[in-house]
């Protein structure tokens, strides 16, 4: 069974950052008047030792380490690019380990099964323990560092695609079979309180550190009877490495072009955008178990196929919930 931890965060304990992996090459004017406590980057592990100019030293990034297939599959080699990562770059706080493994970036099984009436999609199964392989040898690898490891980033839709209980239920059943430990049915019998057992299990259990927090992607999907399922199954800290709302822009205005993509029902006006900011943050900041939440994009995608889940259009010209994060992410 998984342990809980101490609750994670308290008022305004909680980190409020805003992840755009283009800070890292340059700093936005914007960054000195919205003054985040923390930036989220992406970058892959052959790029680890690559210099980040433009961040200042002062900020603190959560790092998300995502790369080729073939890193997923080599647990030793991605560790060690992490290692490199934080001994690169000192204002690195967290490292997630991946992105959103549950919408199959590295293999997954070829199709669907429903399980107990929960979804579990093509995550579940040996490529889930590929994972876990992962996430565990990046945790050895960064002890004694000060990073803390994040797991999963996984995608939005609570329970539509994926439920914590079962994520708990398989990191324990992987924790038995990397430690070792077996079921003997031969060897049985009753207990001091008279109860039967049809055997033991003999062995000692993986007991070796596995993440510091659990990372997720938020949108919709912050409510706080959510961020407490997760908290009862898994026992770590949350993290919303993403979260926010994207804007029905026009194309023709303020730098937009294409054609809008609906994604989760995540979409509204402007005005929307803003409100659901101090929604959340408030949110955050009330939750005991969220340590962090990461308002995704900086600056709006031009493309309206991608994300407008900003503070700043394409133009450059400021929306309303660039106003918003001023007044309520301190």
């Amino acid at each position: 069974m998984l342990a809980l931890a101490a609750p994670a965060a308290a008022g305004n304990d909680v980190i409020l950052g805003i992840n755009d992996g283009r800070v890292a090459a340059s700093w936005p004017k914007e960054m000195a008047e919205l003054a985040p406590r923390q930036v989220g980057v992406w970058i892959a592990p052959e790029d680890v030792e690559k210099p980040w100019a433009a961040v200042p030293p002062g900020i603190g990034v959560l790092a998300q380490l995502v790369g080729a297939p073939w890193w997923a599959e080599h647990p030793g080699a991605y560790a060690a690019a992490a290692r490199r990562l934080v001994l690169a770059h000192p204002n690195v706080r967290e490292l997630q380990v991946w992105n959103e493994p549950d919408l199959c970036w590295f293999p997954c099984a070829p199709s669907e099964t429903d399980v107990d009436g929960v979804s579990r999609d093509r995550f579940y199964g040996p490529w889930l323990d590929r994972y876990l392989d992962l996430l565990s040898a990046t945790s050895l690898a960064l002890q004694g560092t000060g990073v803390k490891v994040l797991g999963f980033g996984m995608s939005p839709r609570l329970n539509a695609k994926w439920a914590p209980e079962a994520l708990a239920g398989a990191i324990a059943n992987w924790r038995n079979v990397r430690g070792g430990r077996h079921h003997d049915a031969r060897v049985g019998g009753r207990d001091p309180d008279g109860l039967w057992h049809s055997g033991i299990w003999i062995g000692t259990a993986w007991d070796g550190p596995l993440m510091d927090g659990f990372a997720y992607h938020a949108y919709l999907y912050w409510k706080p009877e959510s961020t407490t399922r997760i908290w009862q199954a898994l026992g770590v800290p949350i993290w919303w490495t993403e979260s926010g709302m994207d804007t029905v822009g026009t194309a023709g205005e303020h730098g937009y072009f294409g054609n809008v993509l609906w994604l989760y029902g995540v979409e509204g006006d402007e005005s929307e955008q803003a409100q659901r900011l101090a929604d959340v943050v408030a949110a955050a900041k009330a939750d005991p178990h969220v340590a962090g939440m990461f308002n995704f994009l900086l600056e709006d995608e031009a493309d309206l196929w991608h994300w407008q889940s900003g503070l700043v259009r394409p133009d450059g010209t400021r929306k309303p919930a660039f106003e918003t994060w001023k007044a309520v992410a301190r």
